[in-house]
């Protein structure tokens, strides 16, 4: 029943020792822990930059697309207009009327009177 000192004081210093292991080992995880995190958003900041640089390409590229819709439908009037004059040159009537336009010709006995323009 009697305890020798020793034993109680090795005992302790037993449970001492547990207890400091216990300790440091919490540390270490705590440690892990926060480096897992520092890990993990690390990888969250390049997934952001990624996801925002993406963003940014798409932003261009739509801004892109729609300047090249407006030449794409600048460019398909023109050819309207274009083909529509293209298919006049086939009338005879027509080729008549642009020659003495810009060319001041005119028919047999045709007198052509020249307005000065702008009056």
């Amino acid at each position: 029943m009697y305890r020798p000192i020793e034993s109680n004081n090795t005992s302790s210093q037993s449970k001492r020792e547990k207890f400091t292991n216990a300790k440091s080992g919490t540390k270490k995880l705590a440690k892990w822990k926060k480096l897992l995190l520092l890990i993990f958003l690390v990888y969250l900041l390049f997934i952001g930059k990624g996801i925002y640089s993406q963003e940014q390409t798409i932003s261009e590229k739509q801004q892109e697309l729609e300047i090249l819709q407006q030449e794409y439908s600048a460019i398909k009037s023109e050819n309207e207009v274009l083909e529509s004059r293209y298919n006049r040159l086939h009338d005879e009537d027509y080729i008549a009327e642009i020659a003495r336009q810009n060319y001041y010709l005119s028919k047999p006995g045709e007198i052509l009177f020249i307005v000065p323009q702008g009056r």
